[in-house]
């Protein structure tokens, strides 16, 4: 038996750590000297500290690891719940160096965001194939726009009925996560649909402050910001839901620089 000190230095755990385990129940020492109060720990106990630090070094929170070794089910599913974590950890860390690396381009050439040109517009009413869902993030919408194409196929759609492609966001206020997309595709013709997510609807003329924007996502900050700023400078108020149109999408061309997009607030 060892004393906390001493399995210390054998666990590579520092004494405080020991404690907050033990608080947490998540390693206790084999032994409590009532007389003493001291803490003895077992070798045995060093197979158990591997695993804890094996499973933080990948990631799991301590909570987790106390769910995982207590578990009498396969921890495969924790593994892959963490793998799909990291990838979007990945996602964003790259996006975030793309951005840094933009920034210190910008810097170095002193580049000032662009001036965005915004227009007012006029959009008709359409007939349009429909798709709404709550998604975990915005990132996911690109599922979406497949689900709506695998049901087309399904029902046997000439795809080249389809023009105009938009994403509609519901929600009153930005949410990180949960987010009510709706997309849609104007579509010229007839359509029939039997399925039971994609709906046939007619959406209304819609007046809307607008900005076509090159290239990346990444700009939509500075979009918005020219957007609202012409619509107060104008004396407009925003009156209905923001949505986008693809002219061209991710779907349709690899290269970042040569994605449309179009930013649109309805206005009043």
């Amino acid at each position: 038996m060892y004393k906390i000190g001493e399995f210390s230095k054998l666990s590579a755990i520092s004494v405080r750590m020991l404690r907050h385990y033990n608080q947490l129940n998540l390693l206790n020492p084999q032994v409590i000297d009532t007389e003493s109060g001291y803490r003895y720990y077992s070798s045995k106990q060093l197979k158990k500290v591997n695993k804890i630090q094996r499973l933080k070094e990948l990631g799991f929170s301590l909570s987790e690891i106390k769910e995982m070794l207590s578990t009498e089910n396969s921890i495969q599913e924790y593994f892959e719940k963490r793998e799909k974590e990291v990838e979007s950890e990945l996602e964003k860390l790259v996006n975030q160096k793309k951005m840094l690396q933009r920034s210190i381009h910008d810097l170095k050439y002193k580049k000032e965001p662009l001036n965005y040109h915004v227009q007012l517009k006029y959009f008709p009413e359409q007939q349009v194939v429909s798709l709404k869902s709550n998604l975990p993030s915005y990132q996911e919408e690109g599922k979406l726009w497949g689900l709506l194409y695998e049901e087309l196929a399904k029902e046997k759609v000439n795809l080249q009925q389809l023009g105009q492609h938009k994403a509609i966001f519901h929600d009153k206020e930005y949410k990180e996560k949960d987010v009510d997309v709706e997309i849609q595709a104007s579509f010229k013709g007839e359509i029939t649909l039997h399925s039971k997510v994609v709906q046939i609807k007619k959406e209304p003329t819609v007046k809307a402050a607008t900005v076509v924007m090159n290239g990346s996502y990444h700009q939509v900050s500075y979009v918005t910001e020219s957007i609202a700023c012409w619509i107060e400078d104008h004396q407009y108020k925003i009156e209905g839901k923001m949505f986008t149109i693809y002219h061209v999408s991710p779907a349709q061309e690899e290269e970042v620089e040569k994605w449309v997009t179009e930013i649109c607030f309805p206005i009043i």
